[in-house]
């Protein structure tokens, strides 16, 4: 989707950002919590601006070649 990681602090939680027409994205991973429970998935395709249905086609699946926010 584009995302970008940030730099960690320390944390088990990862910040991944992107910039799309001037608005932020920021989703936010707590890469020990894997695999992610349906309510943990829900909220990082809100923090990316996607329905749950999209992130999942676009960040499991591979079926969504576009990104969706263009």
């Amino acid at each position: 989707m584009g995302f970008e990681p940030q730099k960690q602090d320390g944390t088990s939680h990862e910040q991944w950002k992107k910039i799309v027409n001037g608005k932020l994205y920021k989703v936010t991973v707590d890469c020990p919590k894997a695999p992610f429970s349906k309510t943990l998935v829900k909220s990082m395709a809100a923090q990316a601006g996607v329905s749950k249905k999209v992130f999942l086609e676009y960040c499991f699946d591979k079926k969504l070649k576009d990104d969706p926010h263009q």
